[in-house]
């Protein structure tokens, strides 16, 4: 559940570079917008020099061609604002949250989610699978408005570092 977006690099792999023999498993994750020498290809996204990487239930903007292969997508993951208010990529004020009708929602593995080790939610319990995401909202948040798509447990969680709630009222102005 990790989103890479708005690296860049001169040379190659601007969101991941795989080399030698290691061999990641890539895992409800979106990589969208990175960029390298080539552009923002598939190779720009995560580039391979050696080793097997495995992608599954991911977003691989370009698509994905090697290893892994399941519940993968090609497709826009709509982030809220990608570049921000500065309309810079890849600075502090960039929101990857994601938007409603994005195609990471419900979409990925979540028998895959690791434990709450660290007891993010502070509810004592650390053998359930983590509980928040990366903007401290509940990691697992089904959006009946959208179909399952992924690996469910309970609910079936996003792909990416942020789950999908709607914090809009009536107008579609976040409520802060």
């Amino acid at each position: 559940n990790c989103t890479f977006s708005g690296n860049s690099t001169p040379d190659t792999g601007g969101g991941m570079m795989n080399v030698s023999t290691s061999s990641p498993t890539v895992t409800n994750c979106i990589l969208w917008g990175n960029s390298d020498a080539g552009g923002m290809d598939e190779s720009a996204q995560i580039h391979v020099l050696g080793g097997t990487p495995t992608v599954n239930y991911s977003i691989v903007q370009g698509t994905w061609t090697g290893a892994g292969g399941t519940g993968n997508s090609a497709s826009d993951p709509f982030f809220l604002d990608a570049d921000g208010p500065d309309n810079i990529v890849g600075t502090v004020d960039d929101d990857l949250r994601l938007q409603s009708g994005s195609p990471a929602i419900d979409a990925a593995d979540t028998t895959v989610l690791p434990l709450d080790t660290f007891d993010l939610d502070g509810d004592g319990n650390t053998t359930e699978r983590i509980s928040l995401d990366l903007g401290g909202n509940p990691r697992i948040l089904d959006d009946p408005t959208w179909p399952d798509t992924g690996i469910p447990g309970s609910s079936v969680v996003d792909m990416g570092a942020y789950e999908f709630f709607d914090d809009c009222n009536d107008n579609g102005v976040p409520d802060l």
